[in-house]
């Protein structure tokens, strides 16, 4: 890979960054009409959408892409605004002029280009007006740590104050990204005046208000530190409404590493009374933690790994890899994790697989030895061969290479050596 690829890969998803399984050749062929704009969906499976960048998207161009040719367009800054946790087309007319026509980025560019994007960027093909193919190769990539510093050259983790062309101010969302990437706690003090007017925009009825100004209000909320500001987004939280929902959870990660709010969040996942939307967001929020390790974040994901809801434990099984844990707690999150593997869901499976992974390079030698560890990797094994899911198989295999053990290494190399193409893909199921 190209150095100036890897490094900009490397700033954007850390260190440890992977290359997700997926990837797809786009054919943009003369007299094709336009795409709606849209933001990728996960394959089909109904994940939330992470405002901090977890994924990012790689577009190579193998040749020169003109405007004729019906290049991608991207609407900048648009990777926040989510129109419900499954919806990808974006209809226009509910979109905030400053998101319309005159901020859409064409993507003209000569051979051997490559554009690397938010995954959640809402973004379009445009209609092929010349007499050639558009070939655009579409990568993805996938961060497994959460950052304590930023991984690029900073000299200055100052959040740089400033505008960013004609779209709605979203200072908040992307303060609270830049604190983030710099490990550092995102604050801003606010006023009783601003407090009541922040809330107002995040408690508007849904279809009154457009989601931009909602989020940022939402993270106003999340990065002034006082229990007026908590009770709100608690308050949010629970809401029936789930645009409000959702942006109060949003607005919870910002200050998601202090324990008193760990501690309601934490009670919000356990009372089954709320519904299953808030739970899962309250599971979102408790994996979006990483400066600070908190007693009950893991018993409380531990204890809806039985929930009857599928929807929860999805969102159970990618916080375990993700939320700080100590030593004692890698066990008993693997044994979770593990069992997991075993649900007819796809997507529970895939992501607890992914979890095991990033949950496992914190073993030591004496841990790796044990049976449970033993009997994990060979279960891992047969999955990365056996899964009829592509994606099972994949995050089976980075399991298998992060457990420090050489039995892992050795049915790891071995199923990669066996493996001259990927016979669950053909015409019929491109992805």
């Amino acid at each position: 890979m190209d150095i100036q690829v890897r490094g900009a890969l490397q700033s954007v998803l850390g260190r440890d960054y992977i290359m997700h399984s997926h990837r797809h050749p786009h054919i943009n062929a003369p007299g094709n009409t336009p795409q709606k704009a849209h933001k990728d969906s996960y394959f089909g499976y109904n994940q939330l959408r992470h405002h901090r960048p977890r994924w990012a998207m790689l577009m190579y161009y193998p040749a020169e892409t003109t405007k004729d040719l019906g290049p991608t367009v991207i609407i900048p800054g648009s990777q926040y605004l989510s129109l419900g946790n499954m919806g990808h087309h974006l209809n226009t007319e509910s979109c905030p002029s400053e998101w319309r026509t005159d901020e859409q980025k064409w993507m003209m560019c000569p051979a051997g280009s490559v554009v690397l994007i938010h995954y959640d960027l809402w973004h379009r093909g445009t209609a092929n007006k010349g007499n050639s193919l558009r070939y655009m190769f579409k990568f993805q990539f996938m961060r497994t740590k959460l950052p304590t510093e930023p991984s690029w050259y900073c000299l200055d983790t100052t959040f740089p104050e400033g505008s960013f062309g004609k779209m709605v101010d979203l200072s908040p969302v992307w303060r609270s990204m830049w604190d983030w990437y710099c490990g550092k706690l995102s604050t801003k003090a606010m006023n009783d005046e601003e407090i009541e007017a922040a809330s107002q925009l995040l408690f508007s009825p849904s279809g009154e208000l457009c989601e931009p100004w909602r989020v940022a209000a939402a993270y106003k909320l999340g990065q002034a530190e006082c229990s007026k500001t908590l009770d709100r987004l608690l308050e949010g939280i629970v809401s029936t409404d789930e645009n409000i929902y959702r942006n109060a959870m949003y607005g919870l990660t910002a200050r998601c590493d202090q324990r008193e709010v760990l501690d309601k969040v934490c009670s919000i996942l356990e009372d089954t009374s709320n519904s299953v939307g808030s739970r899962g967001a309250a599971a979102f929020i408790l994996g979006e933690s990483c400066l600070q390790q908190h007693d009950g974040t893991v018993p409380a994901l531990l204890h809806a790994v039985d929930d009857a809801s599928v929807y929860i434990r999805r969102e159970v099984a990618e916080a375990l890899g993700t939320c700080p844990r100590t030593t004692e707690q890698i066990a008993p999150i693997l044994t979770a994790l593990s069992t997991f593997l075993d649900t007819a869901d796809d997507q529970v499976s895939y992501m607890a697989a992914f979890s095991i992974g990033q949950t496992a390079v914190g073993l030591t030698t004496e841990m790796a030895a044990t049976e449970d560890i033993k009997s994990l990797t060979y279960k891992l094994d047969t999955l990365s061969q056996q899964s009829r899911n592509r994606y099972v198989r994949f995050f089976a295999l980075f399991a298998l290479q992060m457990i420090p053990t050489m039995v892992a290494k050795d049915l790891l190399i071995k199923t990669l050596l066996n493996t001259h193409w990927d016979d669950l893909t053909h015409p019929a199921s491109g992805w």
